[in-house]
Order: C-alpha cells, then structure tokens, then sequence
C-alpha cells in the first residue's frame, strides 16, 4: 500500500478494511511507525496522520470480522476522547441488537483491540514521545499563540472587584478553558494537546492549578479558605498565606483518605454479600410486575440513566427506551418504569423486561447481576474518595436567594450587609444555632426577619447557607432582646462588627455527594427520612452519582435497593407485584440489617455478628430461614437437621474456631438433633 494513494473516505475506508488488504494494511503502517517514530504525525493524502489511521483502522476491527459496511454513523473524531466512548457505545448497541449471538464475539474483538493499541503503543511510541509535558515547550506554544500568554499570567488584577465566591470561581475556570483551547488551537504539533484530547494523560482541573490559576482552597472542616491564591503551581507560591492554605488543604485531604482506605474495603465486603444472590432470570421475558418505578427526567443527563428501559406511557401502553434513537421528549416527564425494584420474581430473580433489553443480552451468562452492581457502584466511588486530588477540589454551589434579599442587602466576600445601615432586622430565639465544639463563630441561622420601618411590613429571608453571627456582635445583640416577641431585634449601626452575619461556604466537591450516597445504604436514621418511599430514594442516589462524576446506570442502583427494600418484613411477598392492587408495608433498611434478616442463614454467618444470630430471641432468628444463597456451597451444614461437616471450601473461607463455637453454641442451645 502506498502510503500517498490513502483517501480517507468511507468508501476507501471499507475498501481497506474488507479481506486480506485489511491485516495487511495495518501491519505496513506499524512497519512506517517502526522504521521512524516521526512518521506518527506524518499526514497522508487524505489529511490524517499515519497514527491516526492506524488507530482507526484497529479501531474497525468488529466491521472486518463481522463483514459488515463502515458508514458515517460510526465516525470517529480521534483527537476528541469522548468520540471514542461514544463510538464503543455505537458498535456495542448495533452488534448486539442486529444479532445478540454475537456478544461474546465483540466482546473478545473489544479485548483484542485494546490490547493491539496498547502494546504497539507502549513498545514503539510513548518509549519516543513519553509520557508526561515540558515546560520549555509551554514557550514554544507561546511564541505561536501568543494569547496562551495572557491565560498563564492571570491574576487577582484580572478578575477585578468581583466579591462573589462563585463568580470568581467561574472566571478562573473560564480562563482555564481558554487555556485549554488556546494550546489546542496551537498550528503545530504539541504534546499539550495529545494528552488533552486523550483525558488520560491531564486532569483538567489539575491542569488549570498549575498552569492558570489555583484558586479558593478549604481549611480541615470543608470551609471555604477567604483568601484567592491568585498564582498557578508552575509560577509558584507568591505569599506566606498561600503556602498555609496549600498545606493545609493537603492535610485535609491526607486525613480524610486515612479515614476512607479502611471504610471503602468494608463497604464493598458488605454490599457484595448484601446482592450476591441477585440473579437475572433467563428463563423468564416478563414476571408480569404491575407495579412501577416512577422517575423524573429532569434533564438529558438524567435521561441517560435510564436507557434501555421499559415504562408505561399515559395511555398504559409499554414503551421502550431505546438508547440508539432520540428520546430528548422525554425530559421532563415522570416515567413510569418496570425496575427489579418490582419485579414480581422471588429469591432474588429479576426478569429480562425489568432488568433491560440491552443489559439482558450483555449479562445473560454472568446472570449474577447483583454483584456487578455492588462492584459498578463501589469501585468507581472506592477510587474517587481515595483520590487527594478529589478531595482537594474546591466546588461552590451558586446561592439562590430570596428576591427581597437583594433588595435590602449586598454580599462583600463573607459578609453580609444592609444597604441601609439604619435597616432593622430581628431573629428568633429558636432560629439560632449554637455550636459548642467551635472556638469562634458558635452561633447561627439560617432565616431572619426584615423589618421595613417605612412600609411597617415584615419579610422572613431564608438563606441558603448557614449565617454565622460574628463573634464581636454577639455581646450586643445580648443586649438587644425582645422578650415579649423572642426574639433578637437591632440595628447593623449598633453592632461591633460593622456587617449582620458572616458567611462561612462549604466546599462541595466531588467526593461529598459519594459520602452520602455511602451513608445513605449504611444508616437508617437517613434511609427512614424518606419513610419508605423508594421512588425518591433512587432518583437521590442517581443525582449522586451524577453530582460526582460516576457514569452508573439506575437499574444497577435500583439492583441493590432492592435487596434493602422489605415487603411486609420480607421478601417472599414480591410475588404479589402482579397484582396492581397490592399495597404492603414498606420498610428500607441498612446494608448491615439487611445481609442479618436476609432469607438464607449462611449469608449472616459468613458476614459478622453470630453470636446476635445464633440468639433464638433474636430478630434475626437463625433457624427459621429456608431460603438458598450462593454462600451454601462453603458449607456442609444443615442448621435444622444438625450436619455438622465442613467441606474443604468452608475451611479456606471462614475461619475454623468461629466455626466450632457456632457449632457449640447451636448445640447448648438445644437446636442440635
């Protein structure tokens, strides 16, 4: 093949994938790339580089091997790495709804094409171009986009008089972008670029700390550090506060990683023993459920969680959500959807129609899909909150106040101040919050009452923060209650600190969201604020993962409430969501209390408390369970008829003197025949 003769149109394009041209192809452009690495960027007729079609051409590997004709629907923008995501997402539904046979073929072509692009790059590229950026090719950049200098010098100048938090930090990030797209826009080839457009080798945001501006960092309790560190890491530190707040903000993150490394392992334990008996039922289209999951499709993003799903229209018709087609009119709606929430199978089995088409297919021989939830769900948010460099993020929610607030007060960085320093407020006795573990500002609320003297009308203001009364105010305000109205009633002229409150803002960042998505599955003083009502409890947790970045699909959250979702104090009664005039006590349950009441004994022994389970009181009473799990096969012991051996299996997964005073605390207790 003549490297000048490429045309990289459809039709060459299939040209060169069809039959013997298409290894042969493929192994003259290794052997360009071989022979001088500097061929990678060399641009071919048809205006691709040679390492781009080398990419491209493996990338096709399922349309050589399934014979199938390459069209415009499947291109690829290779410099962009959300194109490649989207295209992988493209060839996995169209090979899989044209023939569902194929799914262990294209899995194996998938593996097949990782790992030729993986090892032909480790050996003959990143060895030449390596892995990381240089500093003196920032200023080869420079000299070709001079506006890339601007972006790298800005400064606290740049951003003016600006005294909102959120606004400053849609500034620094905005000239972040700039950044990003100004080296991009570079005219001549520059590792910069490569990395970016990879989303493997750069972290944007990281990039904009040491290449922008770093920003707004947080102290140890998550709050807002008010001072902007307005220099990037590759100018270096400008003041003594700025390496303070630097440190300090890597403590935090060091301290809470300490604390997460031994919580994370214990989480994932628990959940993969929680739902490894939920299981897809092959053998069973539709369970016939006439219950649903009702969800909200707020905006597409949400919408994408719930593709290939079924849900029940407004006429009552079945509808199908199909991932390859447009459903944008679906935002906005409640959706009625079939879930393993209320699938209608018992022992854990959860039919096709409730589980998805789609996943159905891919899933069919692992079945086990309660285990790939725990694990979709665990690893990602196990990654994350180990991860300094996300818990190091500085992420500020915009404030939405009350409309009268504007009209009578101004925000001046953390504090808030009348317009009219003679303007009278008051607070309530009972809206004001002590906090006793706090050196300095121990005391605040969240609402106050404007008093507008000229009209004689009162507004309540809520906030959505917490207003912190500063400390030099406090003595004055003492001296300034109203007993008969109780409450606190004064002027902005007559307090010490010259402002009415202080504005203390919490970093939301990534990992926040993923701790209360943890918390929520591990504590039932937060599950039983949602009073059994799991339709809310699952669009919570699907808006937590979106708020953190992890890209996991609802039936897999949906998989595991279920198995923390009890149906008159048990689970035998799922069978029932056939009937649409069922209506049971519903009781959502912690991880922990879930894994003890589950159906089958062995599940609670492999997991912790025995003693609490071996107790007949109990109400996890041990011996009147009769379900199965997947835990049965360690074990050769009948709790009820009194088998006392333990196969080899058992030995090897739980420990042999646990075992033996179960054993003999079953036997004095007389459940031993």
């Amino acid at each position: 093949m003549e490297v000048r003769e490429v045309n990289i149109s459809v039709k060459k394009i299939n040209e060169m994938i069809k039959g013997e041209n298409y290894r042969k192809n493929i192994d003259e452009l290794k052997a360009l790339i071989e022979e001088d690495y500097n061929n990678v960027y060399k641009t071919l007729d048809g205006n691709i580089m040679v390492g781009n079609l080398l990419t491209l051409l493996i990338l096709l590997k399922p349309f050589h091997e399934f014979e199938e004709e390459f069209t415009s629907e499947f291109a690829i923008n290779l410099d962009d790495v959300n194109s490649w995501s989207l295209y992988f997402d493209k060839i996995i539904y169209h090979f899989i709804y044209t023939d569902s046979e194929k799914v262990d073929d294209l899995r194996k072509l998938l593996y097949e094409m990782v790992s030729e692009l993986t090892e032909f790059a480790s050996t003959n590229v990143l060895l030449q171009s390596g892995t990381s950026v240089s500093l003196y090719e920032m200023n080869d950049i420079i000299s070709r986009v001079p506006e890339v200098r601007r972006n790298l010098f800005y400064d606290k100048d740049d951003i003016g008089d600006e005294f909102n938090f959120e606004k400053i930090i849609d500034m620094y990030k905005n000239n972040n972008k700039e950044l990003i797209e100004n080296i991009k826009s570079d005219p001549e080839y520059n590792s910069y670029r490569t990395l970016i457009n990879s989303g493997a080798g750069i972290n944007v945001n990281q990039f904009g700390e040491v290449f922008s501006m770093v920003g707004f960092k947080s102290n140890m309790f998550g709050d807002v550090i008010p001072s902007l560190m307005d220099t990037s890491y590759a100018r270096g530190l400008k003041k003594p506060s700025d390496f303070y707040i630097d440190a300090t903000d890597a403590r935090r993150a060091i301290v809470t990683v300490k604390d997460q490394v031994r919580k994370s392992g214990y989480t994932t334990r628990k959940m993969v023993i929680l739902t490894i008996d939920s299981k897809l039922d092959n053998n069973v289209e539709d369970c016939g459920s006439k219950h649903y999951l009702t969800q909200y499709m707020k905006d597409e993003t949400t919408l994408n969680r719930y593709m290939d799903r079924y849900y029940i229209d407004s006429n009552g018709n079945e509808q199908y959500i199909d991932p390859r087609k447009d459903n944008s009119n679906l935002i906005g709606k409640h959706l009625r959807l079939r879930s393993p929430v209320t699938c209608a199978l018992d022992h854990g089995r959860v039919c096709k129609k409730c589980y998805g088409k789609f996943l159905s297919v891919i899933n069919r021989k692992a079945k086990g899909i309660g285990t790939i939830a725990a694990l979709n769900l665990t690893e990602p948010m196990t990654q994350k909150l180990l991860s300094t460099k996300h818990i190091q993020m500085t992420v500020i929610e915009n404030f939405k106040w009350d409309p009268k607030f504007s009209n009578y007060m101004h925000i001046d960085g953390y504090n808030i101040i009348p317009k009219d320093k003679d303007l009278k407020i008051a607070i309530h006795n009972d809206d004001i919050v002590m906090d006793e573990f706090k050196d300095s500002h121990r005391y605040s609320t969240q609402k106050f009452i404007i008093i507008d003297e000229d009209n004689g009308k009162e507004y309540e203001i809520k906030s959505p923060t917490r207003l912190h009364v500063p400390d030099k105010n406090i003595k004055n305000m003492n001296k300034m209650f109203n007993e008969k109205k109780d409450r606190y009633e004064y002027k902005t002229s007559d307090l010490n600190a010259g402002h009415l409150f202080d504005i203390i803002v919490k970093s939301k960042g990534i990992v926040d969201p993923l701790l209360e998505l943890k918390n929520m599955l591990e504590y039932n003083s937060i599950l039983d604020t949602y009073e059994g009502n799991y339709h809310a409890l699952i669009q919570r947790a699907v808006e937590l993962c979106i708020e953190s970045g992890v890209n996991l699909p609802s039936v897999h959250l949906e998989v595991i409430f279920r198995e923390l979702i009890f149906l008159n104090g048990g689970m035998k009664d799922r069978v029932k969501y056939k009937d649409p005039n069922f209506n049971p006590n519903i009781e959502v349950i912690e991880v922990t209390d879930a894994i003890l009441k589950s159906e089958d004994p062995t599940k609670g022994i492999v997991f912790e408390r025995i003693s609490e389970q071996l107790d007949t009181d109990s109400k996890n009473d041990l011996f009147t369970k009769a379900g199965k799990s997947e835990f049965n096969k360690f074990f050769d012991i009948d709790l009820l008829e009194g088998t006392s051996e333990l196969t080899d299996e058992a030995k090897e997964y739980i420990n042999a003197e646990i075992y033996h005073n179960a054993l003999k605390a079953i036997s004095e207790s007389g459940q031993m025949k």
